[in-house]
């Protein structure tokens, strides 16, 4: 079967700034009038901005700029709509102009790296997050991003304090927990990551990556009862997550491989006939689940319902033609059936695909 949870490690996400309703700030040679009008394009810019309306935002934002060319949190919200919009130059530019503006606007910092290690620039954005840092230490989430950074770059003691200094400042707890969870669980430090993760599960009980998490953890800890629980709780909150119902199913069928070592072959069936069930429900949530048919069809073998089992791994490889691990499994299954011919054809298939950079996994 495979490993559960091979995805956890990309739930960690740079946090950005959202920005609300601001009061006039501006030189005073700009009159009243400019600023009132200005200040209300600002705020109707805000407001495209949160329905997610980017290109009517932007055009707000345009146009209180027009009036109010000196105000940092205009240039700073129109990054933030050409963010929604995938356009990290033109996102990056106006961080430049907000920084321009004013230099002690940490916010601007703190966007612009993110931007820069979203563009894998992560030196750049080291230092740029350091600023914010430096211009607000109790800045929380400029130590998040700058924690995710030394995480990805194997700096784990960094990383670990960034969370740490992040979680002291007593804002944006949920993130600094869960990112840190999701750090020490990389170090494979996986009680001190489930303790994290329940940090963020008494801060919030419907926080679905929490529970995806710490099933991952407890997967890894050998407690697969508990995991189950847990991904119970993930897909009662968010009942189209495909993933969730997969790494259930997974879970059931290493419950039933114990089941088989300990020559208990009746809850080895129960435990193979609940992961089939999960693999279905993974397939109704994502008919595109070809991990979820090709471990179904091992689930059906184990059932020796070889036909459906043959028919779940061709449904695997019509959907990813270079999944190797789908034509080993179903050789593996024409051998059982005495097919050698066959068998043989999809063993040299998955050689060739494995031996293949190019291939799926």
């Amino acid at each position: 079967m495979k490993k559960a949870f091979p995805l956890v490690i990309t739930l960690i996400l740079l946090c950005s700034c959202m920005v609300v309703e601001r009061e006039n700030r501006g030189k005073e040679r700009i009159s009243k009038e400019q600023m009132y009008l200005a200040l209300t394009s600002y705020n109707e810019g805000i407001s495209h901005l949160k329905a997610r309306d980017y290109r009517r935002a932007i055009r707000s934002f345009e146009k209180s700029i027009e009036l109010n060319p000196e105000d940092p949190d205009t240039y700073f919200a129109m990054g933030l709509a050409f963010s929604g919009l995938g356009e990290p130059a033109h996102e990056m530019a106006c961080y430049d102009l907000a920084i321009k503006v004013d230099p002690k606007f940490a916010p601007a910092y703190n966007e612009k790296g993110v931007v820069l290690a979203n563009l894998e620039k992560h030196d750049a954005a080291i230092e740029c997050l350091k600023k914010a840092i430096k211009l607000d230490n109790r800045f929380a989430r400029a130590h998040i991003n700058i924690g995710i950074l030394y995480a990805k770059m194997a700096q784990w003691d960094l990383s670990l304090l960034s969370f740490d200094n992040a979680i002291k400042g007593k804002v944006a707890l949920k993130g600094a927990y869960y990112n840190k969870g999701c750090t020490l669980e990389l170090m494979t430090k996986y009680d001190e990551a489930l303790s994290c993760f329940n940090e963020v599960i008494k801060l919030d009980e419907y926080h679905v990556q929490a529970y995806y998490s710490k099933a991952s953890v407890l997967n890894e800890l050998g407690r697969y009862d508990e995991a189950i629980i847990a991904l119970d709780h993930a897909t009662t909150i968010a009942s189209y997550w495909a993933d969730a119902y997969y790494n259930k199913g997974i879970l059931f069928a290493k419950k039933a491989t114990i089941m088989r070592a300990e020559e208990n072959y009746e809850k080895e069936r129960e435990f193979l006939e609940e992961a089939v069930m999960c693999f279905d429900e993974a397939i109704r949530k994502n008919p595109k689940h070809y991990r979820a048919y090709n471990n179904r069809g091992l689930a059906l073998f184990e059932l020796r319902d070889l036909d459906a089992a043959i028919a779940s791994l061709d449904q695997a490889i019509d959907i990813r033609p270079r999944y190797f691990e789908a034509y080993f499994n179903k050789g593996t299954i024409l051998e059982a059936t005495g097919r050698s011919g066959e068998a043989e054809k999809a063993f040299q298939k998955a050689r060739e695909l494995k031996g293949d950079s190019g291939s799926d996994t």
